[in-house]
């Protein structure tokens, strides 16, 4: 948990669906209905949502991607830190 979350001014909910090239306009569509209907469900959730989001307004997002061709998540400041490490030091890492 972050050391000041409840100094944070909003919280926020986010839902992605990643959809083939190929995807036509009902596939979107149908992909929106399904991530918002993911995040009213995790929105209501009493073990989960109180304790995070405190007093704060919760917002809520849906967001779809079409055609990504690659997309590289990270999750960690470490994941990070590392790479730009090794592609300092010319794909190797450092010991």
């Amino acid at each position: 948990m972050a050391p000041n979350l409840f100094e944070l001014r909003y919280s926020w909910l986010s839902e992605f669906k990643y959809l083939e090239t190929k995807a036509k306009e009902q596939a979107s569509e149908a992909a929106f209905a399904a991530a918002a209907i993911q995040v009213e469900r995790h929105s209501k959730d009493t073990a989960l949502v109180p304790p995070l989001v405190g007093e704060q307004k919760l917002h809520r997002r849906t967001m779809v991607f079409v055609a990504t061709k690659r997309l590289l998540p990270r999750s960690r400041l470490n994941d990070r830190r590392e790479r730009r490490q090794s592609v300092a030091q010319g794909g190797q890492k450092k010991s």
